[in-house]
């Protein structure tokens, strides 16, 4: 008794998964096509194998398209229906009457606006059929769920069985391994091909784009689940199974297919990245630099955003009211989200205006540093200490910001300060030799120089020595600098003049004696 209870458990479990039991709650009268529900459950109803009557169930085909093949015309929509693992639930269909779409303002009712746009039901004279459109893609719509010649299949095999086992015909469950074994030939097939294939493009075309073995070999195991899974896809309809089960098989199927191939869009992208790199590093201006992580960061959004579109289509979702609901709460979010959009035009504002680059040294009342990277919302400066501070590109974009790293020549602006007790003429002399030390250095520029006495200071008598350096580059100016330096002190040191340094003379006067 114990075992036939848990017998009957399991196929009450097998039953639910395979969307047996769909149709209960049965309408006073059928057929009718007074509501949506109405005309959905006298279809499906005639064409359940308990209640076969296919001419009832033609009544849902419009008046216009009964010339004698509605009964086919019916039956081809619940195959469609059927291959596609379309489950219809009809407690979720409209019994009104007057149903209005409030996206299309039209007495319509789209049973799968996400997977299957085209087929819906349209009132026509206060009754609801199939629309019009959904007659005129009707060939088109099947032949794409059974391609390749798998309607004929469905024609062979037998639509019915008199033994199940757990919702399934025996020859149903023979057709799973089946499948699963072409799959993995498929599977084999597309690597046999690909690999040649990949590897002759890799030595004539591909060798540009730096792509290695590995890589190829990955992209070629990719392409092969790609095709097992297609022909798994193409075969589910013509097995013909419960269309809660083939639901799932395709729906199952279509999130692994959109998750390999957007895996794959990343490794090309990733590849395609790796090239442009290359090219943009032997290129003098860097705008390149600074624009290419931007193009692959977006170019990566756009592939994620498109595989969350297809999902979401694969549950029957409407893709095109959720932006709909988007759009109308369009300010909230931007509300919300002021900051990200600021940060946003003030990226599309650096790249515009250009007023650094990436490797460029500028200075702002915040930071200064080296511009390492530019992105979608913030920038990534790295101080001298080497760390690195992310700054919101709203903020630099406002900022004042001064680029130190596109002068075409440094500067070195010196104050030399010599003491008060220095005979003129060495001054005099002083200066001369601090001309000549321009005039001879070859990264000097004698234009404009400035080498005169400048001013009497508290503490010394100032020479202002200024000039500028043929140099691009940092270290470049620091040795430029220390080598000048080393000469202004020999100078000094062979004329006899000295450098003087902040001091304070204090004159102590002798005061007569007052007498009182």
């Amino acid at each position: 008794m114990k075992k036939i209870i848990n017998v009957k458990s399991l196929v009450l479990l097998a039953y639910g998964l395979f969307g047996f039991g769909t149709l209960n709650g049965q309408p006073d009268s059928l057929p009718s096509l007074k509501t949506p529900y109405h005309t959905m459950y006298t279809h499906l109803h005639f064409l359940q194998e308990e209640n076969y009557n296919p001419q009832k169930s033609a009544i849902v085909i419009p008046p216009e398209y009964r010339n004698g093949s509605e009964v086919a015309r019916a039956i081809r929509i619940k195959r469609i229906m059927d291959g596609q693992g379309l489950y219809i639930s009809l407690g979720d269909i409209p019994a009104t009457a007057n149903y209005r779409d409030t996206l299309a303002h039209r007495n319509i009712y789209k049973l799968f606006p996400g997977r299957m746009p085209a087929m819906y039901l349209e009132k026509i004279d206060d009754k609801w059929y199939y629309s019009i459109e959904t007659m005129e893609r009707l060939d088109q719509m099947y032949s794409s769920t059974f391609p390749y010649g798998v309607d004929k299949l469905v024609d062979i095999v037998p639509a019915h069985d008199s033994e199940k086992y757990f919702g399934l015909t025996i020859w149903q469950w023979i057709g799973l391994p089946v499948l699963l074994v072409m799959a993995f030939i498929m599977y084999w097939i597309a690597r046999w091909i690909g690999i040649p294939v990949v590897s002759l493009l890799r030595r004539l075309i591909l060798h540009k784009f730096q792509l290695t073995k590995d890589e190829s070999y990955k992209l070629v195991h990719l392409i092969g689940l790609i095709a097992a899974v297609r022909l798994i896809q193409i075969f589910i309809p013509a097995l013909q199974f419960p269309v809660k089960f083939a639901e799932f098989l395709i729906i199952t199927t279509h999130i692994f297919q959109a998750g390999v191939m957007i895996y794959m869009a990343f490794k090309i992208v990733a590849i395609a990245d790796r090239y442009l790199t290359t090219l943009a590093e032997k290129t003098e201006h860097k705008m390149d630099d600074q624009l290419l992580p931007i193009f692959t960061r977006t170019l990566k959004i756009a592939i994620i955003v498109l595989g969350l579109v297809y999902i979401l289509r694969l549950f029957n979702v409407n893709v095109a009211a959720i932006i709909a609901g988007l759009s109308l709460g369009g300010l909230a979010i931007a509300l919300a989200a002021q900051d990200t959009v600021k940060n946003f035009i003030g990226s599309l504002m650096i790249i515009t205006d250009r007023p650094f680059q990436v490797g460029d040294y500028v200075s702002t009342p915040e930071i200064e540093g080296t511009i390492v990277e530019v992105g979608f919302r913030t920038s990534r400066v790295q101080k001298i200490d080497t760390s690195i501070i992310t700054i919101p590109n709203g903020r630099l974009a406002d900022s004042s910001v001064t680029n130190l790293g596109v002068r075409p020549k440094r500067i070195i602006n010196l104050k030399l300060g010599v003491m008060y007790d220095t005979p003129p003429d060495k001054i005099e002399q002083f200066i001369e030799g601090l001309r000549k030390i321009i005039l001879d250095e070859p990264k000097l520029s004698d234009e404009p120089m400035y080498v005169h006495l400048n001013d009497f200071a508290a503490s010394s008598i100032d020479v202002m020595f200024r000039c500028y350096i043929d140099v691009l580059t940092y270290p470049e100016e620091m040795q430029v600098r220390e080598e000048v330096m080393f000469k202004i002190l020999r100078l000094a040191e062979s004329i006899g003049v000295s450098f003087a340094f902040p001091s304070t003379s204090v004159y102590l006067e002798k005061m007569p004696d007052k007498k009182l």
